[in-house]
């Protein structure tokens, strides 16, 4: 089966990231051969053919048609269909795969969701643009379960944090926002005591709850020295086990549970 490609979305590198996986091999590089004095720039204005791109994202859609825009003079030949959705993206994409109907360009989360796309992803890591991509964000991209390859140009990144309000706050006498769980807990009993719901998630979407998981992971890779990707292939292998490791065994739970 012809391999395709995977954008993946990760942090760290900006949207135009995306298009760089849609031109023909050797052009990612073709900004930076433009500026060497011995390698000319590519021609690419007699190149022709079709990219079908299918992502998720669509807050990104006026972004990537003016990268679409941009890449059509360059290459005028090429035609490039781009489709987006949110709802549902994963079975849609699937359901595209299972009938053959696989786009040239899609987009996948990091970790796990890079191995089921394997067979249909293309291997960087001998590519030039692996050079501009920063080392820790390319390590998000391989394989969790060889440890290995680049199967991915990241697009976007996620940040993570809590809103609170100052006024509540004020009125149960809580000096400074907490830092430490049971400095949390006590927050949050100081805020029920005044008949006020300590927290309000967006739990009742999946994608929501598994984002609370993540700084826990990081944390516990970090003290343990060795990457989340790293930890969760212990954890997939069967090598580790969640309880080894306090900072995401003790704290996870307790969290969530003062949010739910």
């Amino acid at each position: 089966m012809k391999k395709r490609m995977v954008s993946a979305i990760l942090c760290g590198v900006m949207t135009a990231g995306l298009l760089a996986a849609s031109v023909p091999v050797g052009a990612a590089s073709s900004a930076a051969s433009a500026e060497s004095a011995e390698t000319p720039a590519v021609d690419y204005s007699k190149d022709s053919g079709t990219i079908n791109m299918f992502i998720s994202s669509p807050e990104y859609a006026d972004a990537i048609q003016q990268l679409i825009s941009e890449y059509a003079k360059v290459a005028p030949n090429v035609t490039i269909n781009y489709e987006t959705t949110q709802n549902d993206y994963p079975t849609m994409l699937k359901a595209k795969i299972n009938s053959g109907d696989i786009p040239d360009i899609f987009s996948s989360t990091s970790g796990k969701e890079i191995d089921t796309y394997m067979d249909y992803s293309y291997d960087l890591s001998d590519q030039p643009l692996m050079e501009t991509i920063d080392p820790a964000v390319a390590d998000t991209m391989k394989s969790l379960k060889t440890g290995k390859g680049c199967y991915g140009i990241a697009i976007k990144g996620n940040f993570f944090g809590i809103l609170y309000n100052k006024d509540i706050f004020d009125q149960c006498g809580i000096k400074e926002f907490p830092t430490t769980t049971s400095a949390m807990k006590d927050a949050c009993e100081k805020i029920s005591a005044k008949g006020i719901q300590p927290f309000t998630t967006g739990f009742s979407e999946w994608w929501v709850f598994k984002h609370c998981w993540q700084p826990f992971l990081d944390a516990a890779a970090d003290q343990a020295g060795i990457t989340a990707a790293e930890l969760v292939r212990k954890f997939e292998s069967g090598e580790a086990k969640v309880k080894d490791y306090p900072e995401l065994y003790n704290n996870f739970a307790s969290i969530t549970n003062l949010m739910g």
